[in-house]
């Protein structure tokens, strides 16, 4: 489990600009982070941290775990492209694919919302399809669905 560190500590540490979202260590002025998947980590204290949680710690002053890209983009830590989210909230950021269902020879829309299927209908084309999407989209998942 790891033990929490506190915007104090980061601070002492690092200098964070939230307009482009990186860090550089206070000490050198060299950048802080390193590239893991689809995120920016780094090493805080013998423990590895998402720089996006540490660069809401340092704003905030809060360390929360749910947060969410807006644009989708892992690598993109401006604080202004970060918002609180539950998991299910942030799976809802994802595009999606719409699936063919050979036997009626339908093309399918579903959504997934709190680990709950949602039927959106069965549609002839793509792009009737698409717009069932859209639209479902906008309902069900409001500020947190894809762009």
């Amino acid at each position: 489990m790891k033990k929490p560190i506190t915007q104090e500590r980061v601070k002492s540490l690092l200098h964070y600009d939230p307009e482009s979202g990186d860090f550089t260590w206070l000490r050198t002025g060299a950048f802080a982070g390193y590239l893991s998947g689809r995120y920016w980590m780094i090493w805080i204290d013998r423990q590895h941290w998402l720089l996006h949680t540490v660069a809401w710690l340092y704003v905030y002053g809060e360390l929360v775990t749910g947060l969410d890209h807006i644009d989708r983009n892992g690598f993109n830590n401006a604080i202004t492209n970060l918002r609180r989210a539950t998991q299910s909230q942030n799976l809802m950021n994802r595009v999606p694919g719409r699936g063919w269902e050979k036997h009626g020879r339908k093309y399918r829309v579903r959504l997934k919302m709190d680990g709950q299927k949602i039927e959106l209908g069965k549609f002839d084309t793509p792009e009737e399809a698409r717009n069932a999407y859209l639209k479902g989209r906008l309902r069900y998942f409001g500020e947190y669905a894809c762009r």
